[in-house]
C-alpha cells in the first residue's frame, strides 16, 4: 500500500503530465467525469456527469483548467433531473470548486475539494486519469475523471 508522501508525489507529477498536454499549441483537450455521492438525508442531490475541460489558462508552475459546456444528472423519485456544472481545477494546488444548481432542488451549491490520483491509465500521450476528493468541504464522496485527447 503506498505511502502518503508516494500518492503525493504520483498525484503531483498527474498534474504536471495535464498541465503539458494543455499548454497552448500542443494538443486538442480534455474530457471528464464527475461523480457526487451523497448520503440519503443529505441536503443537496448525489449526481453523475461530466462535458469539456479544455479552457486552460498558464500559470507557474502549473496552470489551471474550467469545464464549458458541462451538466450532471439526478435521479429522484424515479425522474432524471438535469443541470449545469461549472468546474475549475488548479493544477497547482490540485483544489477542484465546482459550482452547480442542485438537479433536485434547483438550490445553487459550491463544493471545494482537494483530489488525490487514484489511477493513471494509459501511455502519457492519451492517458486516462482518476482521480477522489481527499479532502472535502461538503458533505458528500467526489470522484473526477479526466481523459487527454
Amino acid at each position: 500500500m503506498p505511502t502518503e508522501h508516494a500518492e503525493h508525489v504520483a498525484t503531483t507529477l498527474a498534474w504536471s503530465e495535464v498541465d503539458a498536454w494543455m499548454r497552448p499549441g500542443t494538443n486538442e483537450g480534455i474530457t471528464f467525469g464527475i461523480t457526487r455521492l451523497a448520503g440519503a438525508l443529505a441536503a443537496s442531490a448525489s449526481f453523475v456527469g461530466g462535458g469539456d475541460l479544455s479552457l486552460y489558462t498558464a500559470g507557474s508552475p502549473r496552470g489551471s483548467l474550467r469545464s464549458q459546456g458541462s451538466s450532471v444528472d439526478a435521479i429522484d423519485a424515479g425522474l432524471v433531473h438535469s443541470a449545469p456544472i461549472d468546474v475549475a481545477v488548479s493544477l497547482r494546488t490540485g483544489v477542484v470548486e465546482a459550482t452547480w444548481n442542485d438537479p433536485v432542488s434547483a438550490s445553487a451549491m459550491t463544493a471545494k475539494l482537494t483530489l488525490e490520483l487514484d489511477q493513471a491509465i494509459g501511455p502519457v500521450g492519451g492517458r486516462a486519469y482518476l482521480f477522489h476528493g481527499e479532502s472535502v468541504h461538503d458533505d458528500a464522496s467526489w470522484t473526477l475523471a479526466m481523459t487527454l485527447l
